[in-house]
């Protein structure tokens, strides 16, 4: 519920920071041209501020004024301050962790490999980072932005209230009211809604408790006139009175009334609204005024005299003032309609096509968004409408529920529950398979204990039974050995769900001197050894013609010993016990705890969540020079060494690019981040300094670090400063193939800092680089 609230606030915010903007630059136009404009146009005029105080949502254009402001490219919505909370550990580590420490065996047994490191300015041996995400800092700044928010609705319901109330105390009131039913007065009343051709019916009131004439209700008008103003002004004067109040009817200013107190409400806290929405109240009376003078037959001279006899008197007292629309305001207001009305000619309130042309083009202005540099055009020098894409991937992961179910075309349950020290992980997506993993991890760095439940519309036990049978073979000093594969089958009930317990036991025979191969790769710190057997058990049910299965037990084990990992039954019941579809979901917010820093990119809605994540709209065209289009794309956290040992971490998109329908090696990545500490830095030495582990085992010795120090060259390509430079490839795939090196380009645009890479023999790179920074 927080979340939301902050959400609404920061929407009203930002509403009324680019209304303020308008609406001081409504005063400066109007302290330019003084009174060469008319006071209907001033009221229009406002109406530009009125219409943004409640636009919950507006259009990009590069029309916008906001595109003047400092950062507007960048900038989507107040949201993207609100800094993450998340910390992760970079991927830069995976590696060599798994080097370094025995890999303990997938429960699955599902291959869930996610997005390799493509060798962009860092390689698997890199040194791993310690992540510096200061995770109390963010947690403080959005906790000012929740008591902000919550003291904005205190503001906002405390003033509906007062408004309720009033109105409340006002119905009452009109209950005491008389109906004026005198011949005369009707008379003259109607012969006002002939002259404004206004055929609503319309009723006169008159009562005590209230100093001012004024019209009320929307749906149904009525007049209603002060008891001792009516015995004090001859007919001539009524009739001033009720044409008045008719033309703010006729001229929809209730509505425009009622808009305006909802505005105050919503940005009570900004007194530039206030005094706006007051100035506009201003000119409305004067527009009225003047409406009211151009359907006049006689003397401008004798309206003017009613409203003088009318102002003496009227109390100062007002009632209900945000209630409606009044024929009295005040002593300047009074001087300046009647200086108005000396002033007014025939034919005046009528708006010229200048005007008008002047009002559309500084609503076009005014009423848009500034372009944040969003682009997924088929062609990067155009910046035209944002076509869809998908990346059609065999796996994909999600870190939320929702964003799983856009995928996944079969409706299944999942927990609404949980034990205290499991959170919820990822949902991975295997679509030719039809099989879905909804993870859960185990709070616990010791253990990593973790539980999935898979989910599929197809037989479970039978596809389970098919991956166990294939690839299972070990070549050992050039002997294949394939394993002696078992099922078995038996009754199992958990949480009173009846289902199966699915056992498969794998047994490869490998003798004692088949080891010898292994210990030619023996050190000091690891030991390798062939896992000999493995067992693994499935709890397997079907509920709906949908499959599920929870992995819960697993057993593998070499000449030396064995490995067990064994998910307790209790941590199952209370997972299983609480299945619901994701509608019905209300315990368990399935969100990772990485969803704000990890993010893979699958179409044109995660690119929005990719804007918020960056903290600027990222460049992602769909078509490159020479054939060139993106492959995959992912937002993730990553660490790099500076000059002198500086260590930075930074959040980055990573997108691939390959030729289309061609098997080739040639491949282009494009990196993305707000951090310019790696382009600062080169700029400021002149070289890129990287440290590489000589030896991956032995990465925690000191003594294992090397350094190298690489020369860059600075070219200039569309007038923006690019730095070139080289690096060796280690990834033997590649080398394999003739490519030794890589081509890199950096560059910061628009406070973001761009770097592309080229693996393979592309002639055109600077071409690329150039569409790139076309690129919006």
């Amino acid at each position: 519920m927080i979340i939301i609230l902050k959400k609404i606030f920061l929407r009203v915010l930002y509403a009324s920071l680019t209304s303020t903007t308008i609406a001081l630059l409504l005063l400066f136009i109007g302290k330019i041209f003084k009174d060469k404009l008319t006071p209907r146009f001033h009221h229009i005029l406002w109406l530009l501020v009125l219409i943004r105080l409640l636009m919950p949502f507006a259009p990009e254009s590069n029309l916008s004024i906001f595109n003047l402001l400092p950062g507007s490219k960048d900038s989507i919505s107040l949201e993207t301050l609100i800094p993450s909370t998340k910390e992760t550990e970079p991927f830069t580590k995976r590696q060599i962790d798994m080097a370094i420490n025995k890999a303990k065996p997938d429960l699955t047994n599902i291959n869930k490999q996610r997005h390799q490191d493509n060798n962009f300015l860092e390689d698997d041996l890199l040194k791993p980072k310690k992540s510096i995400l200061n995770k109390n800092e963010t947690n403080k700044f959005e906790n000012i932005i929740g008591l902000i928010s919550c003291a904005w609705l205190i503001g906002f319901l405390t003033m509906a209230a007062f408004l309720l109330t009033a109105a409340i105390r006002f119905k009452k009131d009109t209950k005491t009211f008389e109906k004026i039913t005198h011949p005369n007065t009707l008379d003259i009343l109607n012969n006002c809604k002939k002259r404004l051709a206004i055929n609503t019916q319309i009723e006169l009131f008159c009562g005590k408790g209230f100093c001012s004439p004024f019209i009320f209700g929307i749906l149904k008008p009525r007049i209603y006139l002060p008891k001792h103003i009516l015995n004090k002004i001859d007919d001539k004067e009524l009739s001033h009175i009720l044409i008045h109040e008719l033309s703010h009817y006729k001229r929809k200013d209730l509505l425009c009334n009622l808009l305006s107190t909802l505005a105050i409400m919503l940005h009570w806290f900004n007194p530039i609204v206030w005094f706006a929405m007051k100035k506009m109240r201003a000119d409305i009376e004067c527009a009225c005024d003047m409406y009211v003078l151009e359907n006049l037959e006689e003397e401008f001279t004798h309206y003017g005299r009613t409203i003088i006899k009318l102002s003496s008197l009227i109390s100062s007292s007002q009632h209900n003032k945000m209630l409606y629309a009044y024929f009295y305001e005040g002593k300047e207001q009074i001087e300046r309609r009647i200086i108005m009305i000396n002033m007014f000619k025939k034919g005046s309130y009528k708006l010229s096509a200048i005007a008008l042309i002047f009002f559309i083009a500084l609503g076009c202005c005014t009423l848009t968004n500034a372009e944040t540099g969003t682009n997924t055009t088929l062609k990067p020098e155009k910046n035209t409408e944002t076509e869809q894409f998908s990346f059609d991937e065999a796996e994909k992961v999600f870190s939320t529920l929702d964003r799983a179910i856009d995928f996944i075309d079969f409706d299944f349950k999942v927990p609404d529950k949980m034990p205290t020290d499991y959170e919820f992980d990822k949902i991975f997506f295997y679509e030719e398979k039809g099989l879905a993993s909804v993870d859960f991890t185990k709070i616990d760095v010791d253990k990593q204990i973790g539980v999935s439940i898979l989910v599929s519309n197809n037989d479970m036990i039978k596809y389970l039974k098919e991956i166990h049978s294939d690839a299972n073979e070990k070549v050992i000093n050039e002997r294949t050995i394939k394993p002696d594969i078992k099922f078995s089958e038996e009754p199992m009930n958990i949480s009173n769900i009846q289902g199966t317990c699915l056992t498969i036991s794998k047994d490869w025979d490998i003798k004692e001197k088949d080891l010898e191969d292994y210990r030619k790769h023996d050190t000091g710190r690891i030991k390798v050894r062939p896992i000999t057997k493995i067992v693994e058990k499935y709890f397997i049910w079907q509920d709906e013609n949908i499959w599920y299965s929870v992995p819960y037990y697993h057993k593998n084990g070499d000449f030396e010993g064995f490995f067990l990992s064994e998910i307790p039954r209790d941590d199952i019941t209370i997972l299983l016990s609480s299945l619901k579809f994701p509608k019905d979901i209300q315990n368990i917010e399935y969100k990772s705890r990485d969803y704000d820093r990890f993010l893979e990119i699958y179409s044109n809605k995660d690119l929005e969540a990719a804007r918020e994540i960056l903290g600027f709209a990222p460049k992602f065209p769909l078509n490159l020079p020479d054939g060139f289009v993106p492959v995959s794309s992912l937002i993730r956290p990553f660490s790099e060494t500076l000059h002198d040992n500086k260590l930075v971490e930074m959040i980055k998109m990573e997108t691939i690019f390959q030729l289309k329908d061609k098997d080739s090696i040639q491949e282009i990545s494009l990196n993305q981040t707000k951090d310019p500490s790696k382009y600062d830095d080169m700029i400021q030495n002149g070289y890129i300094s990287l440290e590489y582990y000589k030896d991956p085992v032995d990465a925690k010795v000191k003594t294992n670090v090397a350094e190298k120090k690489i020369d860059i060259v600075p070219i200039m390509i569309n007038d923006i400063k690019v730095l070139k430079y080289e690096l060796d490839i280690t990834n033997p795939n590649i080398i394999s193939k003739g490519i030794t090196k890589t081509q890199n380009y950096i560059w910061k645009q628009n406070d973001v800092v761009y770097e592309t890479q080229f693996i393979g023999d592309m002639g055109n790179q600077q071409e690329i680089v150039r569409a790139l920074i076309k690129t919006r």
